[in-house]
């Protein structure tokens, strides 16, 4: 007779063996119906956040019947679309007992549908569900808007020192990558200021501009404050940092001559860079200021840094004289003083004997007017476009050559590949800042629109020919947000 616990023992075991097999058995069919059912509701994703026109889809092995879903419990069932060729799934190790890779299911959707916040979707085969997600929806608040037009500049992304530019699609109902640019040293924040400064006033008043308020009619010229000479001085290098160029140093040294100058200028109501002695407020500073300096005048007292933009934008100089904007943009400009009288200013530009020289580090191959993301208030007036070769970084005499004779300019946008009118186009070898320059008329150019300029067959003094290209982006939308 066996021992009774041996006997439960043994019995015990082939019990438990009897339900391992079952189980096994069970567990078998789970798998076999997994790995031939098996299915993922890809869009709407659980935790995701959707909007604008996109596509419900996901996967599915084996579809029973009809692919449809359902949101917030609502009873409508949208039909998805069975077949679509999913050629990762199997890659991933998914439906591998298929023979082929239709498996994908998909449809258009407009999230807009749904209206803002939280929802819930539930996939379903045949009525029985597969898939279940809770998601959430952003929009406008319309279900589709119609005639909404916008570009936006995405600073720093997708890494640091590079903006994407954004489109509004209004039939994706999305804002969509229209293109890529170089940061620079476009400083939105500065010229969004500007603009809103210019409103203001504030940087135009005689208490903020003059230490001693000039007197015209007994010639006596005055002096600005430390912070209007600091604003001039600050504009200038933000113009500066928008062609990569390095920052220049204000001399005070010449203060007096800017000042005696723009004197001169606005006792006779001309701007001429050699005033005779017998000019009325005539001295041999103001002379000498007026030979060495770029001069504007206006009526009534203005913003220091409005004189910088209009002088690199010189859009009521012409075509063939552009002289104000390279020197601004000399890349061997290391000093600058500034003087105005009532609207009249004079910025010198070259002579600075009295300090020491300085020579710029210089690491561009051109400089171009308007460059990458350019603010739009260069561009009041339709000014030039221009364009000069720096092949020679030691000397800008070095660079004295007719390049453009044969160049042919391009200026093409981005969005649909059509090409701009070049209207006008002229060149010279003068010694403005860099002694070479090619400037043009643009018709038809917009604010807020990428395009791409090239500069093609430039003759170089190797004996070669060069193209050069580079974006251009009028910043308009995001300045006056």
């Amino acid at each position: 007779m066996k021992d009774r616990g041996r006997i439960q023992e043994e019995g015990k075991g082939k019990n438990m063996g009897k339900t391992i097999a079952v189980i096994s058995v069970a567990l078998a069919g789970v798998f076999a119906a997994a790995a031939s059912w098996a299915a993922v509701l890809g869009n709407p994703g659980n935790g995701r956040l959707y909007s604008g026109i996109g596509v419900i889809s996901g996967w599915k092995c084996e579809a029973a019947g009809d692919l449809t879903i359902v949101f917030n419990n609502d009873g409508q069932h949208i039909p998805l679309l069975y077949g679509a060729e999913r050629t990762d799934v199997r890659a991933n190790g998914q439906c591998l007992e298929n023979e082929h890779d239709n498996v994908g299911f998909v449809t258009i959707w407009n999230w807009g549908n749904l209206g803002d916040g939280e929802h819930e979707a539930v996939a379903y085969d045949d009525g029985v569900e597969f898939g279940r997600s809770t998601f959430t929806v952003g929009s406008t608040g319309e279900e589709f808007l119609q005639g909404a037009e916008r570009q936006h500049l995405l600073e720093n992304f997708p890494v640091l020192g590079e903006t994407t530019i954004l489109e509004w699609n209004e039939s994706t109902q999305h804002f969509e990558i229209r293109g890529m640019l170089e940061a620079g040293g476009y400083d939105l924040a500065y010229w969004r200021q500007y603009a809103d400064d210019l409103i203001e006033g504030t940087y135009g008043e005689s208490e903020f501009l003059y230490a001693e308020e000039p007197d015209v009619d007994t010639c006596q010229a005055g002096r600005l404050t430390q912070a209007a000479k600091v604003r001039a001085l600050e504009a200038m290098n933000q113009i500066r940092a928008l062609h990569h160029l390095a920052p220049v140093h204000y001399s005070r040294h010449y203060d007096e001559q800017v000042q005696a100058a723009a004197l001169i200028h606005v006792a006779n109501g001309d701007t001429a860079h050699f005033p005779p002695p017998s000019a009325k407020c005539y001295t041999e500073d103001g002379a000498r200021g007026s030979a060495t300096s770029n001069l504007w005048g206006v009526d009534g007292n203005i913003d220091p840094a409005r004189h910088m933009v209009l002088w690199t934008s010189d859009a009521v100089i012409g075509l063939e004289a552009v002289g104000h904007r390279r020197w601004l943009l000399n890349p061997w400009a290391a000093y600058m003083s500034y003087g105005q009288v009532h609207g009249y200013a004079a910025q010198k530009v070259h002579s600075f004997d009295e300090e020491p020289a300085l020579v710029p580090q210089i690491t561009i191959d051109y400089v171009a007017f308007p460059y990458e993301t350019y603010p739009f208030p260069f561009l009041s007036g339709d000014p030039p476009w221009s364009f000069s070769v720096i092949e020679d970084k030691r000397s800008p005499w070095g660079n004295q050559y007719p390049y453009f004779e044969k160049a042919r300019i391009s200026v093409v946008r981005a969005a649909d590949a059509a090409s701009l009118v070049i209207t006008e186009r002229y060149t010279d070898t003068e010694a403005f800042g860099v002694p070479n320059f090619l400037s043009w008329q643009v018709e038809g150019w917009e604010y807020d629109t990428l395009y791409e300029v090239e500069i093609r067959n430039v003759s170089m003094q190797s004996g070669e020919t060069r193209s050069y290209s580079y974006p251009v982006f009028i910043d308009r939308a995001n300045i006056e947000y």
